[in-house]
Formats: structure tokens, sequence, C-alpha cells
């Protein structure tokens, strides 16, 4: 199955790349500056998935773990993304929203969703909340992480008869009346960087639970 992109922050997978280039060009110092970024971010991924895994037994026993393993370049090394997640079909009988690739078959056709979320810390403060809002994937909102686009993207879109692995967690992708609920560690989240500005400041290298309800999708 071709990968239309790798998963991971889209800001690392930009990074990774140009310290491809940069390994190519002998530049040893930047090549070995993104090998100790995968091992701090393996070592995170680590250092939450007991605090991840005590959650969801606690409160969401319900949930399955992702299966997808995070895209390391640079060490040996295999480690799950370690997101967990509770999937709540909604009544809809068939996909009403078609996740597609544009013309060039680089870029998403982004949708526009009218939810509720929540997001909250594991110690269950509530740091993000949004009542019936209207997003579109497309146009910035600071909100906007990994975790979204894995948890309202299909695991993979169609196009040209190929299948292009985009790592979501859900087969189809969420529609109009579906319910997920998603933990997940810092680096799909907002990682090393301190969040403020919602309802609660995020810590920097906090893992969150998000609740999201789809209402309309198009």
């Amino acid at each position: 199955m071709k990968n239309l992109f790798t998963t991971g922050t889209i800001c690392l997978v930009a990074a990774l790349t140009f310290a491809s280039c940069a390994k190519d060009d002998n530049n040893d110092d930047l090549y070995e500056q993104y090998r100790q970024q995968e091992l701090r971010i393996d070592s995170i991924l680590n250092a939450q998935k007991a605090e991840i895994e005590a959650y969801v037994t606690t409160n969401l026993s319900e949930a399955e773990p992702d299966s997808i393993y995070y895209p390391f370049s640079y060490i040996d090394k295999r480690t799950k993304r370690g997101i967990w997640y509770l999937y709540e079909p909604g009544d809809n009988e068939e996909e009403d929203y078609k996740y597609t690739i544009n013309s060039t078959a680089t870029n998403y056709v982004f949708p526009t969703v009218k939810l509720t979320y929540t997001a909250k810390l594991l110690d269950g403060t509530p740091v993000e909340s949004e009542e019936a809002g209207t997003f579109n994937f497309s146009v910035g909102f600071s909100a906007f992480n990994d975790a979204w686009f894995l948890s309202f993207f299909p695991y993979s879109i169609r196009y040209n008869a190929q299948d292009y692995v985009v790592g979501g967690l859900t087969e189809n992708g969420l529609q109009a009346g579906d319910k997920i609920t998603v933990v997940t560690p810092s680096v799909l989240a907002y990682g090393s960087v301190k969040k403020t500005g919602g309802e609660a400041d995020i810590p920097a290298d906090s893992p969150l639970v998000y609740e999201f309800e789809v209402l309309e999708i198009e």
C-alpha cells in the first residue's frame, strides 16, 4: 500500500526529509541532531505508555490500541504511536462524506466539519472545548494537531486504483453522527511546547484525551 505521507508530527516529517538530504551532503552534525530528536520522541512515547494505559484501564476499558508504528528514520527502533481510541459510529448506514485526494495526489481535499469537542489532561483537567463549532482543516486553527488529523481521516484513501496510507484511526474516517474518544501521547498533540489560551494551560509533554462528536461534515 502506497504511503501518501508519513505519519507522526507534520513538522518532524519535513525536518526528517531535510535531514535526509543533509546526510547525503555529509552534514553529520545536522544528521545527528535529528537522530537525537528521534531518540527523544522514542523516550517520551515509552515514558508515557504506562500512564496512558493506566488511564485507559480506569476510564475507557472498551478502548482499543492503535497498531501503527511511529515513522522513525534514523534510529534502529520500532515503537507504536501509543494512541488508544474508542470509536462509536453514528446511525449513518454508509459513508456520507468521501475523503479524497486532489488531482496531483499530493494533498487532501480537506473537510469542513461542525462538531462538539473537548480536550482534557489525564488528571481530568479540561483544557479546550467547543460546542457545535465549525472547522475546516485547510484553515489554520491553533488546536489542530496530529491527533485531530488521525482522528478524522481514514486509514487510507483510494486514488487512481491505488491505496494511499494516511494513517487515520478508522477505516472510513469520521462521518456525521460519529463519536470518538482519543487518548494521545504528547508527541501527537502539542509536543514539548506549553499551550496557553484555552480553558487551562497544557503543560509541555502532556498526553491528552479528546472527545469528538461530529454533527455535520461536508
